[in-house]
C-alpha cells in the first residue's frame, strides 16, 4: 500500500457501519485500528484499600485480521499443534458473553444489542506491535504509575491449546481511526 497516495475520510458513527458491513473482503482482511475504551474499574485500590473514583481510558493502536472464524482459526491452531507435536486437549466452545449479529457480507462488523460491533484477531505477527497509552484522568500514564484496580486478565482455558488464539470485541462508538483496503476512516 502506498502512504503518500492514502487519504483520511472523516465519517460518523453510522457511516462507518454502513461502510463496514458494506466491505466484501475474499478471506481474511489485514487492518490496523485505533480505539480509546474505559476498562471497568474495581471501586478499591487493591494495594491500598483507598476508593478509586477517577477514570481510566485505554487507547490502543492494534495491527488487525479482520474476517476470521474463532472456531475454524482453534481448529487450524490444534492442527498445527499437534503436527509440530505438542499435546492438545480438547476445544469447549464457551458461553459467548457479547453475541453479534453479523451482515451478509462478512464476519468482522455486527451489532450487540443494537450498538455496532468491531470483531478483530490481533495480527500474529511478532513484527507488527500494539502500541498502548493509558491515561488517568485525562493525563498520560504509565501504567505501572496506575491504581492497582484493573481487572485481572485470563487466558482462554478452554481452547485446548498450547498458543491460545486471541479475539477481541470493540463497539465501534470507541474506534477513533480504522485503516481498512487502503482505506483511512476517522470517526468525528
Amino acid at each position: 500500500m502506498n502512504k503518500s497516495a492514502t487519504t483520511t475520510t472523516k465519517v460518523s458513527l453510522s457511516e462507518l457501519a454502513t461502510i463496514l458491513l458494506d466491505i466484501k473482503p475474499n478471506g481474511a482482511a489485514l487492518a490496523t485500528v485505533t480505539h480509546k475504551t474505559k476498562p471497568k474499574t474495581l471501586k478499591k485500590c487493591r494495594v491500598t484499600k483507598e476508593p478509586f473514583n477517577g477514570l481510566i481510558e485505554k487507547e490502543s493502536i492494534v495491527h488487525i485480521v479482520l474476517n476470521t472464524d474463532y472456531e475454524r482459526g482453534i481448529e487450524l491452531r490444534k492442527f498445527k499443534e499437534i503436527k509440530m507435536g505438542l499435546e492438545t486437549s480438547e476445544y469447549q466452545k464457551g458461553t459467548n458473553t457479547m453475541p453479534i449479529e453479523f451482515g451478509q457480507e462478512n464476519i468482522f462488523m455486527g451489532y450487540h444489542k443494537g450498538a455496532p460491533v468491531l470483531v478483530y484477531k490481533p495480527n500474529p505477527n511478532p513484527r507488527l506491535k500494539t502500541k498502548t497509552t493509558w491515561f488517568l484522568d485525562g493525563l498520560e500514564v504509565d501504567k505501572a504509575d496506575l491504581p492497582d484496580v484493573l481487572p485481572k486478565t485470563y487466558k482462554p482455558q478452554n481452547q485446548g491449546l498450547n498458543q491460545t488464539q486471541d479475539w477481541r470485541k470493540v463497539y465501534l462508538r470507541n474506534v477513533k481511526k480504522l485503516s481498512i483496503n487502503g482505506m483511512v476512516f476517522e470517526l468525528i
